[in-house]
């Protein structure tokens, strides 16, 4: 009997990237940061280079027993220093959006020094790059790739550069070469 079923080849041969096993396991070793590195480039765009990651933990707990803790698909600081996130959603909730704020204050607030006094230091940036089987606005049919900043929403300056949200919401894929031409595959 095997431990498990990746050391059988005839059980377990391939891995849905969509599990949270499979996402971990291409993606969250340090081995596979080859694969991993040119993605998250891609995603983030072309203001920032990563050239490496540091694996970091993906458990945060509350400040006491009774507050909710939070768990990462995966979390890594760059050489540059920016803290990304980095998670595999299947499903969508109705409060998705509350759960991305809440693990992303969470990650921020646990960057604060304790004993400190004073604000006099700086927070790292904090990327969060959610990926999406599932449409966060099903009205919205062709945009794949959001790019969510905070900002004044009178001058539409960013507010606040060191955190972002990045949703790549893969059903899109399909609707969008379909509506360029191809024909859609069943």
């Amino acid at each position: 009997m095997t431990k498990n079923n990746l050391d059988n080849p005839a059980v377990g041969r391939y891995i849905d990237p969509g599990s949270d096993f499979g996402f971990k396991f291409l993606f969250g070793r340090p081995a596979h940061q080859d694969i991993l590195i040119p993605f998250l480039n891609e995603l983030i765009g072309s203001s920032k280079r990563i050239k490496s990651l540091v694996y970091g933990p993906t458990e945060y707990l509350g400040e006491t027993a009774d507050q909710k803790k939070v768990i990462f698909d995966l979390r890594c600081t760059s050489d540059n220093g920016e803290e990304i996130i980095v998670e595999m959603q299947r499903m969508n909730h109705d409060n998705f959006k509350e759960r991305v704020m809440f693990s992303t204050s969470r990650l921020i607030s646990s960057q604060y020094p304790k004993g400190v006094e004073y604000w006099n230091f700086e927070l790292p940036e904090v990327i969060f790059i959610g990926i999406l089987e599932f449409r966060m606005d099903e009205k919205e049919r062709e945009r794949y790739l959001k790019s969510i900043s905070l900002i004044d929403k009178d001058s539409g300056r960013i507010f606040y550069s060191k955190l972002s949200y990045i949703f790549l919401e893969l059903p899109k894929f399909r609707l969008l070469f379909v509506s360029k031409g191809g024909r859609e595959l069943a």
